[in-house]
């Protein structure tokens, strides 16, 4: 199984941004974030797949860049700002020579990584926003999306697909959330971290993907062995954290019994701003991690 890509173009918002919305302050959540690349994939199986078009996922891409306006633009060389100069984000489209069963059952990891957009560079000049549209010979498609975590979270990404998907189903106007960009500079101001070494993971090391699966037999098992107190999450995140350490431990090469390590776990606190006046709507972005 091959991916071919086909093209790769930039996508610019259909309506351009106002000139008192051309620079979006970065807070200090958003400053202390990682610079690197995360993604979806949502796959598509079916003959009936054909119906998505790449030009309706175009059009509906450039549409929901206007109310998304930040994700079309740059961070700023000022590192405290991003330039939303509408120079927008990039698409590529690619053709798989296989079925979307034949990548799934069982998932084929190294293949999976071809279907996304590659990681690019941290450097002012690149997009904040890439997707990758994939076709499969069973008439399937892929469709991938990657952001800087820089200007999206999670919850952001997610509303933003979801906001993309609504405008490519030929939602009317009433459909769609408007005002979605929020600034927290007020609440996080942003700060000087030049001597800070927050984005210290390179490239360089090798990172890779892998897949572990937990049924519920074993989630349960887990949390029984702390009394049901934790939530399926934090005994996961435990067990996962336990293995990094317990594999550090076991380089003779790398671990240093006086080194410190630290896990970091984000959270939604788009929920947890009931005291402001007003509240923070859950749909907004600015407010990450």
């Amino acid at each position: 199984m091959e991916v071919s890509i086909i093209s790769t173009e930039i996508i610019k918002p259909s309506s351009p941004t106002p000139d008192h919305l051309r620079i979006y302050k970065l807070s200090l959540l958003d400053q202390i974030s990682s610079q690197k690349y995360y993604t979806f994939i949502h796959f598509y199986s079916g003959p009936s797949c054909t119906a998505i078009h790449h030009l309706k996922i175009k059009t509906a891409l450039s549409n929901t860049l206007t109310h998304y306006y930040p994700f079309a633009g740059r961070v700023h060389q000022d590192g405290y700002s991003i330039l939303c100069d509408d120079t927008g984000a990039t698409f590529i489209e690619a053709k798989v020579s296989g079925d979307v069963s034949d990548l799934l059952k069982p998932p084929q990891n190294h293949l999976i990584e071809q279907l996304v957009p590659q990681q690019q560079s941290t450097t002012s000049h690149e997009t904040l926003l890439a997707v990758q549209l994939n076709h499969f010979n069973c008439g399937g498609v892929a469709i991938s999306v990657g952001f800087r975590h820089v200007v999206a979270d999670a919850v952001a990404a997610a509303n933003f697909i979801k906001t993309w998907a609504t405008l490519a189903s030929s939602a009317t106007a009433a459909d769609i959330t408007y005002n979605v960009v929020y600034d927290c500079t007020s609440i996080f101001p942003p700060q000087d971290l030049s001597g800070v070494p927050i984005n210290h993971i390179r490239s360089s090391q090798g990172i890779s993907l892998k897949r572990f699966v937990f049924d519920c037999t074993n989630i349960s098992a887990l949390r029984q062995e702390f009394g049901n107190q934790t939530t399926r999450f934090q005994v996961l995140a435990a067990l996962v954290w336990g293995a990094v350490i317990a594999a550090k431990r076991a380089s003779i090469h790398e671990y240093e019994p006086n080194a410190m390590s630290i896990a970091t776990l984000p959270i939604n606190l788009r929920n947890k701003t009931d005291s402001l006046s007003p509240p923070i709507p859950d749909q907004c972005i600015g407010i990450n991690k």
